[in-house]
């Protein structure tokens, strides 16, 4: 209770500011709007000229936040909702707008990470250290993006190298016996840049077997081959091994699990006149995954592993300076087994392979001076393998139009559509506990789909107050449920559809140069349209809000504040049981120590807030930790 009149007096502050801050003499742009952008139409663009829902997270917002993994940046996000078994090096899963994990697309630098085994990708793999900027679509995009993009897309952008010889070190030492040490030097050999990175992170946990150990390097090459042709070529590979702890309600678990993980791009940007541009990317990764039991009794081993290779292709046609048509087409590939400790397969049939073909025209057209337009469609073709070669395509088209009534009024409105095909362990998941009882996948299963549209506001005022507001709705069908069919037998089926609606709301203040505030609140009502008709979906909860507090003295200190409420959440479909709301906070405090060094002091879960995230896994109360980031 005391919480939440604390969440409302903070809310009474900013909106009395962003009523008086219009008053204030003239300032300047401090806000977002001029950054460039590239995931909302592959072609960059200004914030402001987008004409779809886009939040962009600096590498500056991320140094100030004080987060150590990138979920954790993304956790004080407005209409995202970060979910976490644990403490660092933890499984988590990321919603927006009341998705599920595997209905959110995450890419870097364009390029697909979710995993096709369950659907969703592991961020624990991908090392914050090499981040420059994160940029967050919400609503279904799988016209531009393809498979999984129904409830947004959040595209990770890595560092580029600089352009003199640069090393960064950082160190970190906290609760639970926390340790983080990373390496990050850079620099220029002629024409062409390079870039390492290197970080390890350590922690015994705070539950028994929540103990965890991760490695992650990087590498990056950029440079031209010729004056009209430039080339990237990175890598990246982790080593993780964790204790999966288990749910409360269970006997502890001396479960674990080791990851590997590792991936080669080769992009290349090619000129042909003084206008247009090619793209392509080619690429290569794979994982394997160790989960181990260690029961006496029950003793399992399962081992995965998975494997990807694809191209990407893209053509950017200037037609008149404000008129861009982008043609682009990819494929790609996955490999996937599953073995047991006697070497049986979790999957029905053995190793499966899934594969992608695509094709995708995109028109941005700025048909007047204060009309944009962004028309798209994207026809998929995805073959797995099952009784034979299945076969399935989807077409999704979109429309986008951004309304500028002045220099600092804007109105955005868009139609889309997405859609998510099942995953392997939904098609092939085949473990067989005896009597006919255990959990079996459905390779009958077809692709979810949504479809949704969003209208919002965007205005400016007098450069010291940025306000936006929208709301969006949306409907999906053929969701993919596990149901308990008869006895102990469990069984993946396209069981239920849903709906989704809200309003999405946001402020950003800079009344001075050294301060600045942002404050976001998310209203969703998301709703079973089946079996439990009316009823809301699990971990969708209806009221979202978060805080951002950012002041710097003269003298080099520099505060950051960021709190987030999060109402409470039912756990299953029969909405049964709810977890209660909460709210935490997380502060750092930062000092110079030279003209790009500093030291730092972190604390979370500031309000020492009992909560948890997942049912039958809570999270640790207030911690603290400190360190230092030295550039030489």
């Amino acid at each position: 209770m005391k919480m939440r009149k604390l969440w409302i007096l903070v809310t009474l502050m900013v909106v009395s500011v962003t009523v008086w801050a219009p008053l204030q003499a003239q300032g300047q742009d401090v806000f977002d709007l001029g950054k460039i952008v590239i995931t909302a139409t592959r072609i960059p663009n200004l914030l402001q000229n987008v004409p779809v829902s886009t939040t962009l997270i600096t590498r500056e917002d991320i140094e100030k936040s004080g987060a150590r993994t990138i979920s954790e940046v993304l956790e004080f996000t407005g209409g995202v909702l970060v979910r976490s078994y644990g403490t660092i090096g933890a499984a988590g899963s990321l919603s927006i707008r009341g998705s599920t994990d595997s209905e959110v697309l995450i890419l870097m630098d364009g390029r697909p990470l979710n995993d096709p085994v369950r659907g969703g990708a592991d961020l624990n793999a991908y090392s914050l250290d090499n981040v420059e900027a994160i940029e967050i679509l919400r609503g279904p995009f799988s016209a531009v993006y393809g498979a999984n993009a129904m409830g947004g897309v959040i595209n990770i952008i890595t560092r580029k190298p600089p352009s003199e010889l640069t090393a960064k070190i950082s160190a970190s030492y906290g609760s639970f016996n926390t340790s983080i040490i990373s390496v990050s030097p850079g620099g220029s050999l002629g024409k062409w840049g390079w870039l390492l990175t290197a970080d390890n992170i350590s922690s015994d946990g705070w539950r028994e077997n929540s103990a965890y150990q991760g490695n992650h390097y990087t590498a990056r090459l950029d440079g031209p081959l010729t004056d009209s042709i430039k080339v990237t070529l990175s890598a990246n590979c982790a080593t993780r091994h964790l204790g999966m702890p288990g749910s409360i309600y269970w006997a502890p678990s001396q479960a674990t699990q080791d990851n590997d993980d590792g991936g080669i791009t080769l992009a290349l940007k090619a000129k042909p006149n003084q206008h247009s541009e090619i793209s392509a990317r080619l690429f290569t990764e794979s994982r394997q995954l160790i989960a181990d039991t260690h029961d006496p009794g029950w003793p399992t081993r399962d081992t995965t592993n998975a494997s990807a290779r694809g191209l990407e292709l893209n053509y950017h046609w200037p037609v008149s300076p404000k008129h861009m048509l982008t043609l682009g087409g990819d494929i790609r590939e996955d490999e996937v087994s599953l073995t047991a400790a006697d070497g049986s397969s979790r999957l029905a049939g053995g190793k499966k392979s899934v594969s992608t073909r695509a094709l995708y025209f995109e028109d941005q057209w700025q048909v007047a001076p204060y009309l944009t337009v962004l028309l798209g469609t994207r026809w998929d073709e995805f073959s797995r393998e099952g009784s034979g070669i299945h076969t399935e395509s989807k077409l999704c088209p979109m429309i986008a139009t951004l309304l500028e009534f002045d220099e600092r009024t804007r109105i955005r409105l868009n139609y889309g559509q997405g859609y998510h095909p099942p995953t392997v362990f939904d098609l092939y998941w085949y473990e067989d506990w005896g009597g006919g009882s255990g959990m079996f996948g459905n390779p009958d299963l077809i692709p979810e789909e949504s479809t949704g549209y969003e209208i919002g506001l965007e205005r400016e005022f007098n450069k010291l107050v940025l306000g936006r507001v929208s709301y969006f709705y949306s409907e999906a069908k053929n969701l993919i449920v596990w149901v308990n069919t008869v006895g102990w037998t469990w069984e993946a089926v396209n069981f239920t559809n849903a709906s989704f609606s809200g309003i999405e709301a946001e402020v950003k203040l800079a009344p001075s140069p050294n301060f600045s505030c942002s404050l976001s609140y998310t209203n969703l009502d998301s709703r079973d349209r089946a079996e439990y008709s009316g009823n809301y979906l699990p971990y969708a909860p209806s009221q979202k809000s978060d805080l951002t507090l950012s002041w710097r003295a003269d003298s080099g200190v520099q505060i950051s504040l960021q709190g987030e409420y999060v109402g409470g959440m039912y756990t299953n479909r029969e909405n049964t049981h709810k977890l209660d709301p909460y709210t935490i906070g997380r502060l750092r405090v930062s000092w110079k120590t030279g003209q790009e060094s500093e030291a730092f002091l972190v604390l979370d879960n500031l309000f020492n807030q009992e909560y948890q995230m997942v049912e039958g896994y809570p999270l640790p109360g207030l911690t603290l930790r400190g360190g230092f980031n030295l550039v030489i």
